[in-house]
């Protein structure tokens, strides 16, 4: 079985500079895509559609410093951990992305297929009164990386492909990236939660909800002011029943901000062009008028699309000698074709080296004007022939591998889970063993709460090491003496050494 391959996520954005304002800068960004990221995850079409409703309201979000040349640019996914002020004896991750703008309700949220890519694409505003120097970085670079976050809620280990499905989640938050940090989707993360903590943040992002909001008026782009009028499903059902039409006969798409007038100029112009192209066709150009009706991947019938393909195809090719006898040849043969692929095989003649014939497949696609493209990338392929019992087996023998995979993975989490109690009440035991020595050590509180992924060995370790340097500490006020004894014959010799001094050679130094 082939595995899904890991597709890159070349997140970026446009400044649209018809976009009127003083008061904030708009992005038409590229903001996650369906397939696997480069940690691993894996997110599905349906589920990012699904989703689209947790976008709004979302911030965008940014880290900015000074580079060496004085030059502001964008930082990372910036944290800081400290002593908790609010939980004795805990520590916390402080995020110090701060917000510089938001993706509102009305956000053009869009799929374009680019490559084979399901991408989503959304409107976002920076505001630039108190987006700092995040304007003059927008306005050095053509293009700047961006990271949609979000908040992981269900998942499952797909152990064919070796990713994470992501089944349930919620968009959080964009941030705004350095050019040389990677844009791979992250897992869940607290930089939603860390902004909403703000009070200050809060008062910022609800303040400049409503200057967006007045902008979008002045703009005609917040639909739900104004007299621009947005349509519901019952409007559009409506309209098509006056022009004769219905929902599979449009070649164009219906957007969530496209207007009634829009809509009815769009219908229009496409009942305008298919009578034309009427008037205009022949008896043996049939299809060819017909496809202006209609989308291209509608055909009238399937031998009108096959023959398009076969068309398309490589043509046989021969090469003879002086004499006129065969040398080698090339002959393609179309065998079959699905919405993505033309099967089709080959074959070869060459003197001295006989015959052979193999088959394979490639990618194809059919454009606007109906001009079939067929990619250059050739993957062979194989049939086999078998009878209703063989298949019938061998369908029952996929279905039994799919449930012993399942038992494997069932066995796995389960496994991990208990090796994970093993190793938390070992923790429990060699924290308690610690207690009274590193009691108010910072680094101990610390360990006790993030020792996610340490094995019971190196925690006692790391508790030694802590220890031997607390010891250090508490020793270097102190001057220094060493304990003696003395022999009956007058030689002096050092005692026993304590038991820590091993501890405190290696960590203590």
């Amino acid at each position: 079985m082939n595995k899904t391959k890991k597709q890159n996520l070349p997140i970026n954005y446009s400044i649209d500079k018809d976009f009127k304002s003083d008061k904030f800068i708009k992005l038409r960004m590229r903001i996650c895509h369906d397939g696997i990221n480069y940690n691993n995850s894996k997110f599905t079409i349906e589920n990012l559609e699904e989703k689209k409703d947790s976008l709004a309201n979302s911030p965008i979000l940014a880290y900015m410093y000074f580079d060496e040349n004085g030059d502001p640019q964008f930082g990372e996914h910036n944290f800081e951990i400290e002593k908790d002020k609010v939980h004795d004896g805990e520590a916390k991750i402080i995020y110090t992305e701060t917000p510089v703008g938001v993706i509102p309700e009305t956000n053009n949220f869009e799929v374009v297929n680019e490559d084979g890519i399901n991408y989503i694409y959304a409107d976002g505003y920076i505001w630039k009164k108190y987006s700092n120097y995040c304007e003059d970085i927008l306005n050095r670079y053509d293009e700047i990386r961006i990271s949609m976050e979000v908040n992981i809620l269900a998942y499952s280990y797909n152990t064919t492909d070796n990713v994470y499905d992501i089944t349930d989640f919620n968009y959080a938050a964009v941030t705004l990236l350095n050019e040389g940090i990677d844009t791979g989707m992250k897992n869940a993360r607290a930089t939603i939660e860390t902004f909403s903590q703000s009070v200050e943040s809060e008062k910022d992002l609800s303040f400049m909800m409503q200057e967006l909001n007045k902008d979008l008026a002045d703009n005609k782009e917040d639909f739900t002011k104004g007299d621009v009028k947005q349509m519901d499903k019952e409007l559009i059902e409506n309209i098509l029943k006056e022009y004769k039409m219905k929902i599979d006969d449009i070649s164009f798409d219906i957007t969530d901000d496209m207007t009634e007038e829009t809509f009815r100029s769009q219908l229009e112009t496409m009942q305008a062009n298919s009578k034309g192209a009427e008037d205009e066709a022949k008896p043996d150009d049939e299809f060819k008028a017909s496809k202006i009706e209609a989308p291209v991947t509608m055909f009238a019938t399937v031998n009108q699309k096959r023959e398009m393909i076969k068309n398309a195809i490589p043509k046989d090719s021969s090469e003879y000698d002086e004499d006129k006898n065969l040398v080698k040849s090339v002959d393609y043969w179309l065998e079959d074709f699905d919405d993505n692929y033309v099967y089709i095989s080959i074959y070869s003649y060459e003197r001295g080296n006989g015959s052979s014939s193999k088959m394979g497949r490639f990618a194809y696609s059919i454009d606007e004007t109906g001009v079939v493209t067929i990619d250059s990338n050739y993957v062979e392929v194989f049939r086999s022939w078998v009878t209703a019992e063989e298949m019938a087996a061998l369908d029952a023998l996929k279905e039994e591998n799919s449930k012993l995979k399942s038992e494997v993975d069932e066995l796995n989490e389960y496994k991990e889970t208990v090796e994970k109690e093993k190793v938390e009440t070992a923790a429990s035991e060699i924290f308690n063993d610690f207690e009274n020595e590193l009691s108010g050590v910072d680094e101990f509180s610390l360990l006790k709460s993030e020792h996610d992924g340490m094995t019971a060995e190196q925690i006692s370790a790391q508790c030694y090491m802590l220890l031997g340097k607390k010891n250090k500490k508490s020793t270097k006020a102190t001057k220094e003496s060493k304990t003696v004894t003395f022999s009956l014959n007058g030689q002096a010799e050092s005692v026993d050494e304590p038991w820590y001094k091993e501890l405190y050679d290696k960590y203590g130094k």
